[in-house]
C-alpha cells in the first residue's frame, strides 16, 4: 500500500469515528475510482457506515458520507453543486477538452478533491464541485485557454445530459470478465490483459485484477478510458456454444 493509500485509509476511519462520536455527518472530498475501491475495502474491514454519491447515478468521482439517519436521527444532502462553464462568444471560442477545464479550475489554487466529474459538451462544461467552492469559482474563473468565459450555478443538468443507459447485445465465448470487456470494446486478449495490469478495470466500484471472474446479473463493469456498463442477462446461445448477452452502457 502506498503512503497516499495509507493516509486515505486513516482518513476514512477517522471520519467514520468522528461521525459516530459526535452524531454528525462528515464528508470526504471527491474520490477517484481507485480511492473508492480502497474505501469499500476499508468500510468492509472496519464495519463502517458510509454512503457514496457524486451528483448523478453514473458519476465516476464521488464523495463519501459517514453517518446515517438511523444513528444520527436526520439526513443531510451531499454538499455538491453543479456549475456551467461556457464561452462568452461561442463562435470565436477555442475547442476545449476535459483537461482544459480541469486545469483552468485548479489554476485558481483549488485542490483536485474539490472537483467531481466534468462533462464536456461541445464548447461548454458542466462541473460537479464542492458546494462551498462554487461561488469562488464563479467569481474568479475568467478564462479557459485563451477564451473568456462565464460561470453560472445550475440546479440540475439539462435533461438531455442526464444519466442514461443504452442497451447493447453481444456475442461472446464465455461470461469471463475479460471476454465480456473484449467483446464490448472490440479488443484483443492482450489489450484487455494490459488493462488489468494497468489497474484500469473496476467491478462494482472495486479495483478488479481477476480477469477470469465470471460476471453476474447487475454487475457494474467500469473500464477507465472506455466506459461503464451493467451486465443484465444471457438471452441465447449458438449451436457452437457461444453466448448472446445483454449489457446496458452508461451514455
Amino acid at each position: 500500500m502506498t503512503d497516499e493509500e495509507i493516509y486515505l485509509q486513516k482518513r476514512i476511519i477517522e471520519l467514520a469515528e468522528r461521525s459516530f462520536k459526535c452524531s454528525q455527518y462528515f464528508f470526504t472530498g471527491f474520490l477517484s475510482a481507485t480511492d473508492i475501491s480502497l474505501l469499500h475495502e476499508t468500510v468492509k474491514e472496519h464495519k463502517l457506515i458510509c454512503k457514496l454519491w457524486g451528483g448523478r447515478e453514473d458519476a465516476e468521482r464521488k464523495m463519501a458520507r459517514f453517518g446515517d439517519r438511523e444513528s444520527i436521527g436526520y439526513e443531510v444532502d451531499f454538499p455538491i453543486a453543479i456549475i456551467c462553464i461556457e464561452p462568452i462568444l461561442k463562435k470565436f471560442s477555442d475547442d476545449f477538452t476535459h483537461r482544459d477545464f480541469l486545469g483552468a479550475i485548479m489554476n485558481l489554487g483549488i485542490k483536485r478533491e474539490t472537483i467531481g466529474d466534468i462533462l464536456v459538451v461541445d464548447k461548454l462544461a458542466y462541473v460537479y464541485v464542492e458546494d462551498k467552492m462554487a461561488d469562488y469559482i464563479i467569481d474568479n474563473l475568467k478564462k479557459v485557454k485563451h477564451t473568456h468565459i462565464k460561470v453560472t450555478k445550475i440546479h440540475e443538468l439539462p435533461i438531455e445530459f442526464q444519466s442514461k443507459r443504452k442497451e447493447s447485445k453481444l456475442l461472446v465465448s464465455s461470461l469471463r470478465l475479460d471476454v465480456v470487456i473484449a467483446g464490448k470494446y472490440n479488443m484483443s486478449r492482450n489489450q484487455v490483459l494490459e488493462l488489468f495490469r494497468s489497474k484500469k478495470v473496476f467491478l462494482n466500484e472495486r479495483l478488479c485484477e481477476n480477469n477470469s471472474y465470471m460476471v453476474k446479473t447487475d454487475d457494474i463493469i467500469a473500464v477507465r478510458g472506455y466506459g461503464k456498463m451493467v451486465f443484465k442477462q444471457i438471452f441465447g446461445e449458438t449451436r457452437k456454444g457461444r453466448i448472446y448477452i445483454q449489457v446496458e452502457e452508461y451514455v
